[in-house]
């Protein structure tokens, strides 16, 4: 079996499809009345969609209310955090940043549309884009410290994104004992998403034991968060402990049906435990949605490498190099499925 691990490419992989995405959404949404006929009622049915795990169903009466009411704030909040939870980055940018100029809390909208630009890979934009000022409150500063430190991530700046990631967590219990007191913590929570991602930082560094030490930090508080369960999946991928991988990115994706990345988790977790059929309808489901996410077809690639459809496979690698021609994972499944093909000289040409 080939091992991918050593191939596998910098992927613009969308950070963390937060886990709170929507809930941020609901809790910014006002009160208000609406002039406009049933509005009221559609936008309670999208919250409880939401609340049932059903976004798509809420999107069709988001939509509904704004052919009628345009300028309706909630309704754009509400699209455009679902339309980030399903990784569709523009869409969810063009609702937020509307959202924002109908009079969304800033920092809060802010917060959503930054993890829109980490959903696309545009890690420099986000770093440019999002700069902590003293100025701003401990709460924006939480925020905003995040948001660069998984930017930072994603470009591979470990040393980066740890600083961002811790001055976030601090900031946050600043933002929690000092600013909001009427909280009543007797002691300030961690800030999970930060936690979360200071523990995919010690991973990509292989320091196993600092992973271990941040995972426990969140599974103590919250065992069960989808963000929690997604970073021990790919703590224990990367462990070798591949069953018990899968079991992690099924928990999360059970506790937030509508992340890719969960999916394209326990795909590849299915993939080095060779099954490779549920690995494909996990990767088919994904690509229904998304047939040009690269990622997914790059791992789509694998599956039929490793059941010998070297003509699929060639298929998706040829795909993948359309659209970017630079992606190293295009290059790797070209070429071993053209050596599969018999394509001697294409296979040395992509390979080398």
């Amino acid at each position: 079996m080939i091992d991918f691990r050593h191939h596998e490419p910098k992927s613009r992989s969308r950070f963390f499809r937060p886990g709170a995405v929507l809930l941020s959404a609901l809790i910014l949404i006002g009160c208000g009345e609406s002039s406009v006929e049933n509005v009221d009622d559609l936008l309670a049915r999208a919250k409880q969609a939401i609340e049932s795990g059903t976004p798509r169903a809420a999107s069709v009466d988001l939509k509904t209310i704004l052919q009628k009411d345009p300028e309706n704030v909630d309704a754009r909040l509400m699209l455009g955090t679902i339309y980030l939870d399903l990784g569709d980055a523009d869409s969810a940018r063009k609702e937020l940043e509307k959202a924002q100029e109908l009079g969304a809390d800033s920092v809060e909208t802010n917060f959503l549309i930054g993890r829109s630009y980490l959903l696309g890979g545009q890690y420099s934009t986000v770093l440019e884009k999002f700069v902590v000022t003293n100025g701003m409150n401990a709460h924006a500063k939480s925020k905003y410290h995040l948001i660069r430190g998984l930017a930072s991530l994603g470009r591979g700046e470990l040393d980066d994104a740890e600083t961002s990631l811790q001055s976030a967590t601090a900031e946050y219990k600043q933002d929690i004992t000092e600013e909001r007191p009427h909280l009543q913590h007797s002691e300030a929570p961690e800030f999970i998403d930060a936690i979360v991602g200071l523990t995919n930082v010690s991973i990509k560094r292989g320091n196993w034991g600092a992973a271990e030490e941040r995972l426990n930090r969140v599974l103590k508080i919250s065992p069960e968060h989808h963000t929690v369960l997604a970073a021990k999946g790919e703590l224990n991928f990367h462990l070798g402990k591949y069953t018990e991988s899968e079991a992690a990115f099924q928990a999360a994706f059970k506790a937030w049906p509508n992340d890719l990345e969960r999916q394209i988790g326990i795909a590849r977790a299915q993939i080095m435990l060779k099954n490779y059929d549920d690995a494909k309808g996990n990767l088919d489901a994904v690509l229904k949605y998304f047939p040009d996410h690269i990622v997914t077809n790059y791992y789509s690639g694998l599956v039929a490498i490793h059941t010998g459809d070297y003509a699929t496979a060639k298929a998706f690698g040829d795909k993948i190099l359309k659209s970017s021609p630079n992606y190293s994972g295009g290059f790797f499944i070209t070429g071993i499925a053209n050596y599969g093909l018999k394509n001697f000289e294409q296979a040395n040409s992509a390979l080398r």
